[in-house]
């Protein structure tokens, strides 16, 4: 009998509570929706958007210009690189014989009349952890 009073008074209180429960959160609703509805609260809720507005503008007009700047410093910075790379490459090239680079000639290759498709592919043993020739 113990179970069965415990398991009525669990389901009454469960009702009683989501009742009042549920009452509550009505009570709650319409006073939010009350005062989000008062003449000041929409007042303030536009001065908001307002700032809001003006803020995101002056960060995007920021932004550009920063960009900008960086676009500008990149340039800057990769044409200072370049200058130093052909520095390099003058000096370094002062030093070497003026005749320029050596380039081998593909004619000092001799030819042994093997073509790469004359070739055959690497044989490589067996696994060692699988039977040679066919299982049965």
């Amino acid at each position: 009998m113990g179970k069965l009073t415990m398991l009525a008074a669990g389901a009454a209180g469960y009702v009683l509570g989501a009742r009042a429960g549920r009452d509550r959160y009505d009570q709650i609703a319409a006073t939010a929706g009350k005062v989000w509805r008062d003449p000041r609260v929409q007042t303030r809720k536009d001065q908001a958007a307002d700032v809001a507005k003006d803020a995101a503008s002056t960060a995007a007009s920021q932004a550009g210009d920063l960009a900008q700047q960086a676009t500008s410093s990149a340039k800057q910075a990769a044409g200072s690189a370049k200058a130093g790379v052909q520095d390099k490459v003058s000096s370094s090239s002062d030093e070497k014989s003026s005749t320029g680079p050596v380039i081998p000639s593909t004619d000092a290759v001799p030819d042994s009349g093997v073509t790469p498709g004359d070739v055959a592919p690497p044989a490589f043993p067996a696994d060692p952890g699988q039977p040679d020739g066919p299982t049965r």
